[in-house]
């Protein structure tokens, strides 16, 4: 799938050297330079202010999470509470 109008291409940019978001970001934090992660994961580091996100970029590498349970149990409880959590996190009106 292209990307959108107005998301910039990833192509031909180089992967992470540290092998996990999660790396990139506390390698951030403890000033050893800069990362480019989810924003929705970080949204506490930055209001804290121990990351800054410098401008509004933001852009796809087209990878998405998938949140999988079995049909007949779509309605319990706890995957009905986990999945309105979930989808409230990641709404771009929460950030």
């Amino acid at each position: 799938m292209p990307p959108a109008v107005d998301e910039p291409s990833l192509a031909g940019r180089p992967a992470s050297r540290l092998g996990a978001q999660s790396f990139e970001a506390r390698a951030a934090v403890a000033g050893q330079g800069v990362a480019i992660l989810t924003p929705e994961f970080y949204s506490d580091d930055v209001a804290l202010g121990r990351l800054y996100q410098p401008f509004e970029l933001r852009c796809s590498e087209g990878r998405n999470y998938w949140l999988v349970y079995p049909h007949a149990r779509r309605n319990a409880p706890k995957i009905r509470a986990f999945r309105e959590w979930i989808l409230g996190e990641l709404t771009p009106d929460s950030a």
